[in-house]
């Protein structure tokens, strides 16, 4: 529910500069023509696109309400990632439908208004869409370790200041009205502070703690580490935490927290996947580490709940399980073989100690990939539970849409979908 409330607010934001621009000029006459009407599809995606440009910067800044609006930190970086690709496309609608205006004299002018010329104005919004087009080029369709991956990215914020200069300079609805160009300015300096925060605040205004590393363990290809400091945070079993290892990087990477409440220190679990994660198995002990969090609302206060794990998305369920006490569980650890399966004993230990955790290992190459008929045959009642999924985009869009149709209220069905790239 909440992130519906979340999307609500940003389509009615988006389309507030819509009315005011439909009260401007009687909307007859803006649409009179088919020159008129190229004009007035691109302004109108101009302002829509720029709205929602601003917010876009604004969900990258990590601030602790956007997770209360959206419930959860991975779905406001999904609504970043849609917003971030919807306002782009309405960018670039604007030069094109404005060049549409053009062609209808000649292609000639089409294509001269698509290039740079001697009016300044329309060069910056050239510049602008350009490099944009460019980065987010290099962000989709490029594949590039992490840190020149950022690096790029960070450039957008160039883009911004282009397209804010862009929109100051051009004789437009927005210069001839004060209420509009008010709105419009509002959200382009609301991104380009999202923007300066994130890149150059960010380390000033957010508390880091300062912890130590107490234990590093190998199991496979998954690295545990237990952190410890004399000033520990409080958090919530589910949760994740932003962590930066010195001597391994500058960045900060999200990881799960997988120690208990009543634990002296804190514990994540991480699986070698990248360049960074492969680099986490040479830790060793007495390292510093900073912590930034934690984050996510990964949790359900229903009485009975089931929870499934795919692969490495067991690692929530890790704290989750060793605090749970009045609530009752069912958690199917899904793995391709038992050997995959490094965190079994751990849990196996923990369905001894309490009745109310019920663990079900499933191995893909045993009884092939989980399903929900078979949650349902092994779990009593499950429409009255609540549902929490961890592990792989496909397993858990599969689950979620094979619940539904075996009348699972949505609602009920809460994911941890956080994915950096």
């Amino acid at each position: 529910m909440k992130k519906l409330l979340g999307w609500l607010l940003i389509i009615l934001l988006s389309l507030f500069p819509v009315l005011i621009w439909i009260a401007m000029h009687p909307v007859s006459e803006r649409f009179a023509n088919a020159s008129s009407s190229f004009t007035s599809i691109g302004q109108l995606s101009a302002l829509i696109g720029a709205v929602l440009l601003g917010i876009t910067f604004l969900f990258n800044t990590r601030l602790k309400f956007l997770e209360n609006i959206f419930g959860g930190l991975d779905k406001v970086y999904i609504a970043h990632h849609i917003l971030g690709t919807v306002s782009f496309l309405f960018l670039l609608f604007h030069p094109i439908f404005l060049a549409l205006k053009f062609a209808t004299f000649s292609a000639s002018s089409a294509l001269s208004f698509l290039l740079p010329g001697q009016n300044l104005a329309i060069n910056f919004g050239i510049f602008a869409l350009t490099s944009m087009i460019l980065l987010l080029f290099l962000t989709f369709f490029i594949n590039m370790i992490f840190n020149i991956w950022k690096l790029t990215h960070q450039f957008l914020g160039l883009s911004l200041l282009l397209a804010a200069i862009h929109i100051i300079l051009i004789p437009s609805d927005i210069s001839r009205n004060v209420f509009l160009k008010t709105y419009i300015l509002f959200f382009i300096t609301l991104g380009i502070l999202s923007f300066l925060y994130k890149t150059l605040l960010h380390n000033i205004f957010i508390k880091k703690y300062n912890y130590k590393v107490k234990e590093v363990s190998i199991f496979g290809n998954i690295t545990e580490i237990k952190l410890e400091s004399d000033n520990i945070f409080n958090y919530t079993p589910g949760q994740f935490i932003f962590i930066n290892f010195p001597s391994i990087s500058k960045e900060y990477h999200p990881f799960s927290i997988t120690s208990s409440l009543k634990d002296f220190h804190i514990s994540i679990s991480v699986k070698s996947l990248g360049d960074y994660t492969k680099d986490i198995k040479n830790i060793k002990s007495g390292e510093p580490a900073l912590i930034e969090g934690p984050y996510g609302r990964f949790k359900s206060n229903a009485k009975d709940q089931i929870w499934v794990a795919g692969g490495i998305g067991i690692t929530p369920f890790l704290s989750m399980a060793k605090n749970l006490k009045e609530k009752k569980a069912d958690l199917y650890y899904c793995v391709n073989k038992k050997e995959e399966a490094v965190f079994l004993p751990e849990l196996k230990a923990i369905a001894e100690k309490n009745k109310n955790f019920n663990l079900i290992p499933h191995y893909s190459n045993e009884k092939g990939h989980i399903t929900a008929n078979y949650i349902n045959n092994t779990s009593k009642n499950i429409k009255e539970k609540d549902i929490l999924l961890c592990g792989p985009v496909s397993m858990m869009t599969s689950l979620k849409k094979s619940f539904k149709s075996l009348g699972i209220n949505t609602n009920k069905i809460r994911s941890e979908e956080f994915k950096l790239l």
